[in-house]
Formats: structure tokens, sequence, C-alpha cells
């Protein structure tokens, strides 16, 4: 009959509970003959019930007071997920692959999170995933200064990612029509840069014009992205536009022919939104296939 999840879950923090009582051979006679617990941290295996008994001594050994506090845990099949927070005074010596970390007298608290596999009533495989960065910080072994570089390097590659997301966006209402995302998308003193397009084109509304007159002369506009990519405050757009000429361009009736250009779009990011924007398309292309202008004659051989 299968062991329900709450009489796995007892079975498994029991262990824990005995590690806190320092009854550490109460703790072994819950493993299997054959376990084998990985430390997903270093790499580090440690085989049978001398291999738990040596984890837990080498816990106690840095931090001798130390405890550990259930905080959530879950079952299914024979497998046990459970997670806890130690907490000790790092008063003896704490060994790592690079070697002896002496005593520091200082309190650390850390998560871990293990995962159980249960078979004939005992353990016999885990998994630790301890936060030794957070150990390491409180001992003072990881110095503030790399942990703020590397917070400040998240929030730099979080931001690039909302910047190109809101890029895609943009091509996404464009290629709908939907305009009610301007504000949203550009800021109040953004400016447009389009070779061979109109100039002073800046803010919201000024970009309405524009897109309103190529959706005006191009009913059935559309553009998909063919790529995108993100670095500090900017982010290159590369898209294909296509559309049929059923209104007025650029002086011209309408001709409806269909035209299909390129183009790349260069956009800076200022406070989340775009405020300068690069356009290059080949709008040469396109006036050829809508018979504006004659293809270019070919070279003589």
């Amino acid at each position: 009959m299968p062991t329900s999840p709450e009489v796995l879950e007892d079975l498994v923090w029991s262990a824990y509970e005995k590690f806190n009582e320092r009854d550490f051979e109460g703790s072994v006679a819950l493993c299997h003959d054959d376990c084998v617990l990985y430390d997903m941290a270093t790499g580090a295996q440690f085989p049978g019930k001398e291999g738990w008994r040596l984890f837990m001594h080498l816990w106690v050994t840095a931090f001798p007071d130390c405890r550990v506090e259930h905080l959530d845990s879950f079952a299914r099949g024979d497998t046990v997920a459970i997670e806890f927070v130690g907490r000790g005074t790092h008063t003896g010596p704490l060994l790592t692959l690079e070697g002896e970390i002496p005593p520091t007298g200082r309190s650390v608290e850390w998560r871990i999170c293990d995962i159980k596999r249960v078979k004939d009533g005992q353990v016999i495989e885990g998994r630790a995933y301890t936060d030794v960065a957070t150990v390491f910080r409180q001992l003072g072994v990881i110095p503030e200064r790399l942990l703020d570089l590397g917070r400040a390097a998240g929030a730099a590659a979080s931001e690039q990612e909302a910047n190109q997301a809101l890029a895609l966006r943009w091509f996404d209402a464009l290629s709908r029509g939907d305009l009610d995302v301007l504000d949203e998308v550009f800021a109040p003193d953004y400016v447009l840069h389009m070779a061979g397009g109109p100039a002073g084109v800046s803010g919201p509304e000024a970009i309405r014009v524009v897109v309103e007159s190529f959706r005006f002369a191009f009913p059935d506009l559309r553009f998909t992205v063919q790529g995108a990519v993100a670095e500090g405050d900017t982010v290159v757009v590369r898209w294909v536009a296509e559309g049929t000429q059923h209104g007025p361009l650029l002086g011209r009736l309408p001709s409806d022919r269909r035209a299909r250009w390129t183009g790349m779009s260069w956009l800076r990011f200022a406070g989340g939104k775009i405020i300068e924007d690069w356009v290059d398309t080949d709008l040469l292309g396109m006036m050829q296939q809508l018979g504006i202008l004659a293809p270019a004659a070919a070279e003589p051989g």
C-alpha cells in the first residue's frame, strides 16, 4: 500500500529534528544503507549512512549551535521536497572546496531546499540545495561590493528585457493599427529620424500623424519582426513591412499594387519609454514595386 504524503513528510523531517537534538545516530538510522547525499552547491557526494553522518558533522563543527526550522514541504510519489532555514554562530572552522574558513564569530541565517527520495521507509537519495552565497556573504567571504555589482548587472539585464518587450509591443500594435498605446510607448520628447522620410517629427502625436498617413495609403499594412537585440539603453529591431496601396502616397494616386520592404529601427530608451528612433528602410524598393519609380536599368555588360 503506498505511503501517504503526510507520512513521507514526517519521516524526512524527523531526520532534521534529530539533527536539532544532536541525535546523529537516530538521524542516520532513517537513511538506507545505500543512500547517497548530493550537495548541489559544491558537487560533493556523501554515500551511505557514514556520508550523512559526515555531512551533519561538517555543519555542526562550523556552527556548533546551529538549528534548522521547517518552512514548507510536499510529497509526491516516493519523493519529498522540503524547505527550511538554518541558523547558527560561526565559532568553528568551515570546510569548503577552497580550504577552511576560520571562525568569525558571526551569526548566520540561510535557506536550504532538500529533495529526498524514500525507499522501504528510509531515505535512499538526497539532493541538498543550500544558499551558500548568503552564508559566505554573512561571514564576509564575499565582499558586499561584488554583490552590488551582481545586483546592478541583474537590474540592467531586467531593464534591457523590459525595453525589448516594449519595442516588440510597439511593432505588434503598429501592425494592428492600435495607436492608443502611443503615450505608453513614447516619451513626451520623443524624436524620429527617418532617412528619406519626414523631418522634425517629435512627440507621440507627431508619430501618430506619420503612422496614420502610411496606414491611409496601405490599409492592410503589416509589420513582421525578424529580429531584435537589446544593449544598454538601445534596442535594434529588424523588420519587414508589406501592404497594398489603396490610398494616395507621396502625391501619387492609389496603384492597388502590393509592396514588401525591409527596415531597421534603432530605438533609444529613457525612463522605460522610447525617446529617440532612427529608421532606415528600403523606400526606393517600395516605390519601385508601386510603380512610383521605374526599376533601375541594368548596367551594360
